[in-house]
Parts: C-alpha cells; structure tokens; sequence
C-alpha cells in the first residue's frame, strides 16, 4: 500500500564533490511505500550500489557525439544553473521528470519541484563530453564551476558525471553516476550536502 511519507532528504552536490556546498537537508513529501524512503548520510560518500540506479540506466557510454538537440538542451541548462538563474534552469526539466541524486529515485510533478532540485546544487558545472549511451541517454562529463548564488566552496575544478535523456526538448531524466565507473574519470571525494532549500510555510511540496 502507497502512502505520503515525509522525508528528509540531502539532495548531495552535482558530482558529490567534498566541499561542494554547506550543511543542511531539505524536507519534502514523498510518494512511496512505506518503509521505501532513504535519505543520504551528511558527510558521507554512498557507494555505486547505494545510488540503485534503475537498470534501464546505462553508466557507461559509446564512443559517438551525443545528439545535437540533447547537446543543446544540455548546454543551456547548465548555462541557466552556473549563471544563478535557478527559474530557467529549472524549465528545461520536463513535467514529470525523474531525477536522482545520491537518492531514492525522485519524480518533478510541479514547477516548484523543478526549482527545488536546481536550487539544491550549489555549485555550476560546464560539459566536457557528452556521449551517446543505450536507451536514448546521454553521458554527460562535467567539471564543476562557481555558481552565481551559490557555494561552492572550493568544489569548482572538480568532476561529476551523469546519464541524461532529453525528450521533446526537455531533460526528462537525470541521474548522477560514480565517478569511478566512468572510464578515464577519477574517483570523486567524500560528498558533502548540498544547501537547505528554503520552504514556503504551509505548502508542501510533492515529490515522487
């Protein structure tokens, strides 16, 4: 049986980079099975198998360009993000979208769901590669960069990786990969959380 379950949950930095961000966690309401809902550990580096990505996820990619318009959608969300205008960003992510970061897998039902999950990154990332993978992905290689309105606090120079598939023009899903498994990508640091995400008193913002 499915019921709404509060949780806590510590959305980690893009990457997972030590230092990449303060303390903190943002409270939402989930949708799950009861008993279903984990929450990362602050201070603490999840391994690949605690990530459980879905098996139709692909970690690793071939060796052709990714697609022009995932390349383009890519490119501007991460332009919108590292430039602090969280909104925009926020719009390239379709409704629903699944996304995963250090996480359960979440679903965005809402455009406050969308600008909650961007918000929750505190630091910019500029592509360095972006490959094509199974299932329509994409393999996205990032270097972390300083964002406007962020904190970073030294993560910048770091890198991340992550599986993307881009749909009609939208980021319809986004998952965080481990470093590790990337293939000429260095393991990442112990993670640190990402910044609390302020809550508008009395609302409550669904998350599944």
């Amino acid at each position: 049986m499915h019921r709404r379950l509060p949780v806590a949950l510590t959305l980690l930095a893009l990457g997972g980079l030590a230092g990449c961000g303060g303390g903190g966690s943002t409270t939402l309401t989930i949708d799950g099975t009861a008993g279903g809902a984990s929450s990362s550990t602050p201070g603490v580096a999840p391994s690949p198998k605690a990530f459980g990505l879905p098996p139709a996820v692909p970690t690793r990619a071939g060796g052709q360009a990714a697609d022009a318009v995932s390349r383009r959608v890519i490119t501007k969300w991460l332009g919108a993000l590292s430039d602090g205008q969280i909104q925009r960003a926020a719009r390239f992510f379709a409704m629903p979208s699944k996304v995963q970061n250090g996480t359960q897998v979440l679903t965005l039902r809402s455009p406050a769901d969308r600008v909650i999950f961007n918000d929750a990154f505190p630091c910019g990332a500029k592509a360095t590669r972006m490959r094509r993978a199974a299932h329509g992905f994409t393999i996205v290689d990032f270097v972390l960069t300083e964002r406007v309105g962020g904190n970073c606090m030294g993560g910048a120079g770091g890198r991340a990786r992550s599986a993307i598939r881009v749909a009609d023009g939208h980021i319809a899903e986004w998952y965080r990969l481990d470093t590790a498994a990337g293939g000429g990508t260095s393991p990442s640091p112990s993670p640190s959380p990402a910044p609390s995400v302020p809550s508008t008193p009395g609302t409550a913002t669904q998350i599944a």
